[in-house]
């Protein structure tokens, strides 16, 4: 009975053993399912939260191109209104000075006549501008006195290039074209050699071709002339621009120039034509035609 006993409770035993052995493993899988349920669950819920802050992002982005948009539109409004674009253009300018003159010797210290420089600018389009200055001054003897400084077309032929029609400053030289007016040379008188009775030419009648154009990085100017030319006056041959032309012959002038560096600038001018002799007047103050040599050479004047 004993060894029957023993025996039944070690075939339990061993039943037993290899029920705890069968259920480990499914116990094991069953687990692991659980976590991957819940991982799963975990990463779909992260993907939802992705997806809203990503839909929020995208509103919110969108919102932001309206604003810049409206923005935009509203710049470009504000700026075609402050600046429309027009065919043609008006623009006034000038200067006006007055001065004091002091000087050693006879003459007596004085004020000097004040002048007025009004210039008036119209462009049309990018084909052509019209400019012209004119100077209203009082004389010696109290008088007004007014005198066209400039009056000129210049058509704008290319970048390059732009024709001059008219009365114009004098390319010769560098003063009266760029130096002259009195907010820049400060002094009372132009200095010698130039200005009125001066031996630079003032201003010239005619048609002028010039413009700059680009080497490399540097500049290279030019101005060609042709014009109705100088007088032979009282004082001497007189280089202001003349309306009429007294022989037949045309002044050629101009300048041409380099700029190796921004503040330096190299050039020459010139100037050929033919001065007619000086016309004398009759007793009844007309003036009578010269006899003309046509044998004459230019006279050539830098």
């Amino acid at each position: 009975m004993r060894a029957i006993s023993y025996w039944g409770i070690a075939a339990s035993m061993a039943c037993a053993v290899s029920a705890v052995n069968l259920g480990t493993p499914a116990y094991a899988q069953q687990a692991d399912q659980t976590q991957l349920i819940e991982r799963l669950s975990a990463l779909e819920a992260e993907l939802r939260l992705l997806k809203q802050q990503l839909a929020e992002t995208k509103t919110q982005a969108d919102q932001s191109k309206k604003i810049a948009e409206r923005a935009d539109n509203r710049a470009q409004k504000a700026e075609k209104a402050a600046d429309p674009v027009r065919p043609n253009a008006w623009h006034l300018a000038g200067y006006a000075d007055v001065g004091i003159e002091f000087t050693d010797g006879e003459e007596s210290d004085t004020f000097t006549s004040g002048k007025f420089n009004p210039a008036f600018h119209f462009q049309y389009k990018d084909l052509v501008l019209f400019e012209s200055e004119f100077e209203v001054s009082t004389s010696n003897t109290g008088e007004t006195d007014i005198e066209v400084e400039y009056s000129q077309l210049d058509f704008l032929l290319h970048d390059n290039a732009v024709l001059v029609a008219g009365k114009f400053l004098s390319p010769v030289g560098q003063f009266q074209e760029r130096l002259h007016p009195s907010w820049i040379n400060r002094s009372v008188n132009a200095p010698a050699g130039f200005g009125h009775g001066g031996i630079q030419p003032i201003s010239e009648v005619g048609l002028m071709l010039r413009g700059g154009i680009p080497v490399g990085e540097r500049l290279f100017t030019y101005s060609v002339a042709v014009g109705n030319g100088p007088r032979a006056g009282h004082g001497g041959v007189e280089v202001e621009g003349f309306g009429r032309d007294d022989n037949g012959n045309k002044a050629v002038s101009g300048r041409l120039a380099f700029l190796p560096f921004d503040d330096l600038e190299i050039g020459g001018s010139f100037l050929t034509a033919k001065v007619a002799p000086e016309v004398e007047e009759d007793g009844d103050g007309h003036g009578e035609e010269p006899i003309v040599d046509d044998h004459d050479e230019p006279v050539e004047v830098f």
